[in-house]
């Protein structure tokens, strides 16, 4: 009789053992996977960013009523800013990518990552400068910022401010 007893407190033991370990590996495991999560959305975001500066310089150089439609344009995270000289992409994140409060430039992307007043919080800053080359001019039923999924058609205007082109951004 006393060995039956053994065996159920065993599996008892063993279970409690296993759910601990399961626990254990959930606590490790899920911060990770966000950390990863959050790298490859900013990876993502900076191939859009990218494509999208290829495209404004092609309008520019190809002149007047030149036009490129990206379709679907994605931003899964964060938020789109477009003003007249820039447009910034940023997100609140956890994940520690790079020293914070230092400006890396990879080819015309600015990219910093922004302490917070919030420990282990950072905001991650993506930024494609166009100060001396164009004025960004948005057309939208809303000012920004743009997070989600829209229509986004540039052009270029065919007007000029100081002999500087001006390109239109339709979102929709």
């Amino acid at each position: 009789m006393k060995k039956k007893g053994d065996i159920w407190v065993s599996a008892v033991l063993y279970l409690a053992l296993g759910v601990i370990v399961l626990i254990i590996i959930l606590n490790a495991g899920v911060p990770l996977i966000k950390n990863m999560t959050q790298r490859n959305i900013v990876s993502q975001t900076k191939d859009m960013m990218f494509t999208l500066d290829k495209n404004i310089r092609t309008i520019i150089n190809e002149g007047p009523n030149s036009r490129r439609v990206l379709n679907p344009f994605t931003i899964d995270e964060g938020n789109l800013y477009v003003n007249e000289t820039d447009i910034t992409w940023e997100m609140e994140t956890s994940d520690k990518m790079m020293e914070p409060n230092i400006l890396i430039n990879e080819g015309v992307l600015k990219i910093i990552l922004k302490s917070t007043k919030q420990v282990d919080k950072y905001l991650i800053d993506l930024n494609l400068n166009y100060k001396d080359i164009t004025k960004l001019e948005l057309v939208s039923s809303s000012t920004g910022p743009f997070s989600g999924k829209y229509n986004l058609i540039v052009t270029h205007s065919g007007r000029y401010d100081n002999n500087i082109p001006i390109v239109t951004f339709n979102i929709m």
